[in-house]
């Protein structure tokens, strides 16, 4: 027997309030984030977590990936998906004035701020340590999400497209628009 449509748990509605306090949370922090681990429990764990809805177990952090340590590893099953590099919200990437949900090449004048190459450049090492194909660098606020790896196409990865989403109020409006990969173009 069905629920009655208002006791359905809708998956979206549920990440998106969660998405919403989390907005009203972070508005309160103020100059609260002094670090890269402020980043990452008070907004990132949520992002990941609430509001995306991976589970810790899914969840690897601060693993070795060559010489380095990265921050996060999501996994489906023992498969590495996505790699998640942050770095403190007091390093902004310069990128507020971008298009919401814009597709820029990662070699292009968008990236050349020295806090982002830095976290492009380690997401794009730790991602082929650990075999993901797909990698984000966030400093709690900005977040840019691109294919890390490109053994499928054989391209170089900076040759690739970014996602570009200069602060999380963009990341919720672009969210309720639905945006189709035709409207946002690809990771080519």
């Amino acid at each position: 027997m069905s629920q009655p449509i208002s006791n359905q748990n809708d998956a979206v509605d549920t990440s998106f309030r969660k998405f919403e306090a989390l907005l009203k949370d972070v508005a309160d922090f103020g100059e609260t984030l002094f670090t890269e681990s402020d980043s990452r429990i008070k907004i990132i764990d949520s992002v990941l977590i609430d509001v995306l809805g991976w589970h810790k177990s899914q969840i690897s952090t601060s693993e070795q990936a060559g010489p380095g340590f990265l921050d996060y590893k999501l996994s489906i099953g023992n498969l590495a998906k996505v790699i998640v590099e942050a770095k403190r919200e007091s390093r902004p990437f310069d990128l507020k004035s971008r298009e919401c949900g814009g597709a820029f090449q990662l070699s292009g004048p968008i990236f050349r701020n020295a806090d982002l190459q830095e976290g492009i450049e380690q997401a794009v090492r730790y991602s082929a340590h650990k075999g993901a194909e797909l990698a984000c660098v966030t400093n709690g606020r900005e977040w840019i999400v691109f294919r890390s790896n490109r053994l499928g196409d054989g391209l170089d990865v900076l040759s690739g497209k970014a996602f570009v989403f200069p602060s999380l109020e963009c990341i919720r409006d672009w969210a309720c628009f639905g945006k189709t990969d035709r409207e946002v173009g690809t990771f080519g």
